[in-house]
């Protein structure tokens, strides 16, 4: 996990700042340099993090990403993360896997979620995912999010449906397009 020093006067601040909440994760994509960590698993506690924020807070960062080689999601203090880096008026993103959104991540003032949904078609969402992961299952999450946040009328946090484009494959856009727009 990151450990962070006030930066000293000179040079500014990072613009961004990645604090991985977790470096657990639920999927096993092949693609994935997470299998490769010599580090254990583990989830940063709320001590630790409140300690971090304060820090970037204090150098000006306008901006935390709550992820990195795990699926944030499986941090079960994700949901109080977010709502403390907002309280600062920090802009707040985080990438995840899809399979486990909570409808309460709607009321914590996220900016933005990029959600990896590779596919479709299933042969290739469970080639580039792993086994650990049904199509149809994270498929129903997602949808079940973007409908309660359109039933909400919310305009945050944004969401970015975002999957591998495979070479060779012209018409993947396209699929991908027209799966999640019908």
């Amino acid at each position: 996990m990151l450990s962070m020093k006030p930066f000293p006067p000179g040079p500014p601040a990072p613009r961004i700042l990645y604090l991985e909440s977790t470096n657990d994760c639920n999927a096993r994509c092949p693609i994935c340099p997470r299998a490769s960590l010599t580090r254990p698993l583990r989830t940063m506690n709320l001590k630790r993090f409140r300690r971090l924020l304060d820090e970037a807070s204090k150098n000006g960062i306008p901006e935390i990403r709550l992820h990195n080689f795990g699926e944030p999601f499986l941090d079960r203090h994700l949901l109080t993360k977010i709502r403390l880096v907002k309280q600062r008026g920090i802009r707040c993103r985080l990438f995840t896997n899809g399979s486990r959104l909570p409808l309460a991540l709607l009321e914590t003032g996220l900016d933005q979620i990029f959600i990896s949904f590779d596919g479709p078609p299933a042969v290739k969402y469970r080639r580039l995912k792993g086994d650990r992961l049904d199509f149809a299952k994270v498929r129903a999450e997602i949808l079940r999010f973007l409908w309660e946040k359109g039933r909400r009328h919310l305009l945050r946090p944004r969401v970015r449906i975002v999957g591998k484009k495979e070479r060779g494959h012209r018409r993947s856009g396209r699929e991908f397009y027209r799966f999640w727009m019908t």
